[in-house]
């Protein structure tokens, strides 16, 4: 059983984790940068471990840092958050002429050092006008696997998800079905264990193509929550604990839509 937690990441998703912690009687390790020092999650933590420094890439992207926390701090278990560790990839720009392939693909690693700690990028054909559709899915030690509906993200600014909604409208029943069981079967090809998030984009023909998987929770997930009943953080700990899902999952009741907050700056060209 998990009896203390350290969530490797900052702010929000940090604060969301702790919740549930403190609801399930778990105790609570947070990280944080010289630059978070005063933030939120580290006062409502139990014990807090400061990461000297206050880039991402001297801190909260170094596992070996992380590791030492909740070494120090007795913590038996780890929560990612989102972000930071959890990633992966970096960003993607769209690239229209082969004369800026060049300029392109080296202003993409540079972002994805800055933000992830990795430079490596990939290329792949560039779908117009598609949907981002995503299931998101829970799978225990023990051979059940749950998708748990759909939710679009595809209203975007600056390839960041603004409105995220559950569940995705306007889908065929047919087409549900096939995202559904697309995600369920990527879950037990890998074997996966926890909650996760398998990511589509459909076509303006209605056309799914594989995006990614994200071995995590979402931004998102709430909406997800509110539509099934459930606490995906609390899943989370007890299929981390070896817990067995019941054979199928709730049964979903109504809408959810979330939005996200963001601050522009009108004077620079409405930068973040």
């Amino acid at each position: 059983m998990i009896s203390t937690l350290l969530v490797a990441n900052r702010g929000e998703i940090a604060s969301r984790v702790f919740r549930t912690c403190r609801e399930r009687g778990i105790g609570t390790v947070a990280v944080f940068s010289d630059a978070d020092a005063g933030a939120l999650h580290v006062r409502e933590a139990d014990t807090a471990v400061r990461l000297p420094g206050a880039a991402p890439a001297d801190t909260y992207l170094r596992g070996d840092l992380i590791v030492k926390a909740a070494l120090a701090a007795g913590a038996d278990a780890v929560h990612p958050g989102y972000g930071f560790l959890s990633e992966n990839a970096g960003f993607a720009r769209v690239v229209r002429s082969l004369d800026t392939v060049g300029e392109e693909w080296e202003a993409a690693r540079a972002e994805a050092r800055s933000a992830f700690g990795d430079g490596e990028v990939f290329a792949e054909p560039y779908v117009e006008r598609g949907r981002h559709v995503e299931v998101q899915i829970l799978a225990d030690a023990h051979g059940t696997v749950w998708a748990l509906g759909t939710r679009d993200c595809s209203l975007q600014r600056r390839h960041q998800k603004v409105i995220e909604e559950c569940p995705a409208p306007g889908l065929t029943a047919e087409l549900r079905a096939a995202l559904t069981d697309a995600a369920v079967a990527a879950a037990r090809a890998v074997e996966y264990r926890g909650a996760g998030t398998v990511e589509f984009l459909l076509s303006p023909a209605g056309r799914a193509y594989f995006l990614e998987m994200n071995t995590r929770l979402q931004v998102e997930h709430p909406v997800t929550e509110e539509v099934f009943g459930v606490d995906l953080v609390a899943l989370q700990l007890a299929l981390a604990e070896g817990a067995r899902l019941p054979p199928s999952p709730p049964v979903p009741y109504g809408h959810a839509i979330e939005a996200r907050l963001y601050a522009e700056d009108p004077s620079h060209d409405w930068a973040p």
